[in-house]
């Protein structure tokens, strides 16, 4: 059993948006296995009911990722608890997870969830320059990386000149597998929650709406999709899951909000992932690869997305249950939305839980502890 320092760069407890899932469910299943130190944010909601050691660390505002006093911090607390091995997500901590290596001489992995330089590019941000020269540092000096799709890893292999051993993919997992085709209970419930008549289709659209791929795609389903939609279909309701949507397009027109609820934050997503009859995903933009495409398919739910949103998912896995449109080809994407509907359940094959199970990543990276 090896015992692991967890660098988180922010709050996870209770997860809520993508990013906060892929750390918690993550370091969940490694600490079944190890002995998992993990140091994050003060935003952690009573971290004490977490399933690993969790503690409330750093402070909220992004001044500390310059946090020298913190890093000594660690320190003291790695050097008492013999910490052996440490795991970071993200660059975010680089120079932290550097200095700790250094003084520790113990081995450092970093979890990549997408080429974050990218991400800020493809938003416009002029800060992706300065990130590329750190990320690829950081890349570089830790002892091994780990992608969440082969796309970002054969990217880094080439853009940051890694070898083949040093940068490997490692999936965002799932912890569950051999789930049901229907979830009748969970529909049930979504239909008294948001006063849905029992017999029409429940589209989902779920993620944080403060984040502007988000944004685009939620403008997307209102202005493109949905209007296409009613054309072919006699009733639905789509619903969007997700905090902190702009007002801007809240209090858009009402016609465009027609058969379509916007819920808010909902406590329970899996509640919704399980009940909704089909999954939409209209990703145009962003890095990394969109999580909730890989929950709704692991309980067994149909997919239909962009490209872009599909980037780094195993397709071949899926055996067709997930079904990929052009980017910002409207028309055809509300076509398979009809198409898919009429479609009966079917599980995801075996082959896709073999791959994104969590126990099972886990077993590669043990490879990684000696």
């Amino acid at each position: 059993m090896a015992r692991i320092l967890s660098l988180m760069p922010y709050h996870v407890f209770p997860p809520q948006t993508g990013g906060q899932k892929a750390i918690f469910t993550f370091t969940s299943s490694l600490a079944k296995q190890h002995e998992v130190l993990a140091v994050s944010t003060n935003l952690n909601t009573n971290p004490e009911k977490a399933p690993f050691e969790l503690l409330n660390f750093f402070g909220p505002t992004r001044w500390r990722y310059l946090n020298v006093w913190d890093v000594y911090k660690v320190y003291k607390l790695c050097k008492s608890r013999k910490i052996q091995y440490i795991i970071t997500d993200h660059p975010y901590y680089g120079w932290q997870a550097y200095v700790l290596k250094k003084l520790l001489k113990i081995p450092c992995y970093v979890r990549s969830h997408n080429i974050e330089y990218q991400r800020f590019k493809s938003i416009g941000s002029p800060v992706w320059r300065l990130l590329y020269w750190y990320e690829r540092w950081v890349y570089r000096f830790s002892d091994a990386l780990f992608c969440i799709t082969d796309e970002d890893r054969d990217f880094a292999r080439k853009e940051f000149n890694l070898s083949d051993k040093h940068c490997q993919t490692l999936a965002y997992g799932i912890p569950y597998k051999d789930q049901p085709v229907t979830f009748p209970i969970e529909r049930a419930q979504i239909c008294v929650e948001q006063n849905i008549p029992a017999n029409i289709p429940i589209i989902l659209f779920n993620g944080a709406l403060d984040h502007f791929p988000n944004q685009q795609a939620v403008e997307d389903i209102l202005y493109n999709i949905n209007p296409k939609l009613k054309k072919q279909l006699p009733d639905y309701r789509i619903l969007i899951c997700g905090r902190r949507i702009p007002d801007s397009i809240k209090n858009l027109p009402a016609q465009l909000w027609d058969k379509i609820i916007y819920t808010g934050f909902v406590d329970d997503i899996d509640l919704y992932i399980k009940g909704a009859d089909l999954h939409i995903n209209p990703i145009i933009s962003g890095g990394g690869v969109k999580t909730k495409v890989i929950e709704a398919l692991g309980y067994s739910k149909n997919v239909v997305s962009y490209f872009t949103g599909a980037i780094g998912i195993e397709k071949q896995l899926t055996n067709n249950k997930l079904t990929i449109i052009e980017d910002n080809n409207h028309i055809e994407f509300a076509k398979q939305i009809t198409s898919t509907l009429k479609l009966d359940p079917t599980p995801c094959p075996r082959e896709f839980y073999d791959y994104y199970f969590l126990d099972n990543i886990i077993k590669k990276l043990n490879l990684f502890f000696a």
